[in-house]
């Protein structure tokens, strides 16, 4: 599931053992610039989607992983490792 902190909060709470995986940009810049290239917002709608992105990384603590999406293809890999990890436990 792709779910915002609210969501992950509340699925933990109803799944005990949900394993939480937290996605994090290389950098708040280059998450600015991700969202800028998509052309999908407006100012206004490009600075609410940055102050929330800070406001959820203070629930960051709350997750059982933590993977920076850097590079694509890298990121995809390492959310399956801890998959993969998971399934074995």
């Amino acid at each position: 599931m792709e779910i915002d902190v609210q969501g992950a909060k509340t699925v933990k709470n109803k799944i005990t053992n949900a394993v939480l995986i937290f996605i994090l940009p290389p950098s708040l810049r280059e998450l600015r610039s991700r969202l800028l290239a998509r052309k999908t917002e407006d100012e206004t709608s490009l600075n609410i989607r940055l102050r929330n992105a800070l406001l959820e990384l203070k629930e960051i603590k709350r997750y059982d992983y933590v993977v920076v999406n850097d590079h694509f293809e890298t990121t995809v890999e390492e959310i399956l490792q801890i998959i993969n990890k998971e399934k074995i436990k």
